[in-house]
């Protein structure tokens, strides 16, 4: 038995030519998505999975490429009077995920009556809230049928952003400075058997993502576990003369459920 992760996009916030780096987690027939961006159902629907159908989620952290697309999944799925959503975030996160964003979106809406109401968040998500200490991975959980941790890393100080270990063998960073000593302690604790890591090809002031130029580096060992994602649309150095595996838009990466 085994699950996929496909990358529904391996592009950054801004992208103009591609999609948001969010992932769909494939086991069986169960489809859960990493991260919501606003504009997910289009490569759903490449996949041949009508966005209606999600009704699990992990959300890692408040950036719109990240939650834009939560209000349409809750809002389709309350229209054809489905279950709403389970929505897995971490415990910092769920009480600014709907009062600071998801609120304001819903406001007042017309129920099945056609009366003006007041939104409640019950009737539109179903949050599942997970503890994690700052300094290491979370107690195991059930994802769907898979087994999951959340790790904290480091995007934009004092805002809480949580990547993902599944199965205890794949660990998906999102989001994320440069931190080779939880990659190293990640990959020798779990045994890790790839890495999807953020990346940008671009240096700046405002370090908020893992550069390329970091990522080479790693060690030779960890440099043979990763797969880049959210990268810009064009990349400064052609893919034959990378050192790392770009990562790919839409393909399923398969791993076994068990060792």
């Amino acid at each position: 038995m085994s699950f996929s992760i496909i990358p529904l996009g391996v592009n950054g916030a801004f992208t103009r030519t591609g999609f948001h780096t969010n992932y769909l987690i494939r086991s069986g027939a169960e489809n859960v998505l990493l991260d919501c961006g606003p504009i997910v159902a289009r490569p759903l629907a490449k996949q041949g999975i009508p966005f209606i159908d999600i009704d699990t989620v992990y959300i890692s952290h408040m950036h719109m490429d990240h939650i834009g697309g939560l209000y349409e999944l809750a809002m389709l799925r309350y229209l054809r009077e489905l279950p709403p959503p389970k929505i897995y975030v971490h415990a910092a996160l769920a009480e600014p995920l709907w009062n600071n964003f998801l609120l304001g979106i819903f406001a007042h809406y017309l129920d099945r009556s056609g009366k003006a109401t007041e939104a409640q968040r019950e009737t539109f998500f179903d949050f599942r809230k997970i503890e994690c200490s700052s300094t290491g991975p979370s107690e195991p959980f059930s994802l769907g049928s898979l087994t999951a941790r959340i790790v904290p890393v480091t995007h934009i100080p004092g805002s809480p952003c949580h990547g993902l270990i599944l199965q205890e063998r794949v660990f998906i960073t999102t989001d994320t400075t440069f931190n080779p000593a939880l990659l190293e302690r990640m990959a020798n604790q779990f045994g890790l058997e790839t890495i999807f890591h953020d990346c940008t090809f671009h240096e700046s002031n405002r370090v908020v993502h893992t550069t390329y130029e970091e990522l080479k580096s790693l060690p030779e060992d960890l440099r043979d576990l990763i797969i880049l994602t959210h990268y810009e649309d064009e990349i400064p150095i052609p893919e034959r003369e990378l050192e790392l595996r770009l990562g790919q838009e839409g393909v399923a990466y398969k791993f076994a459920v068990s060792r």
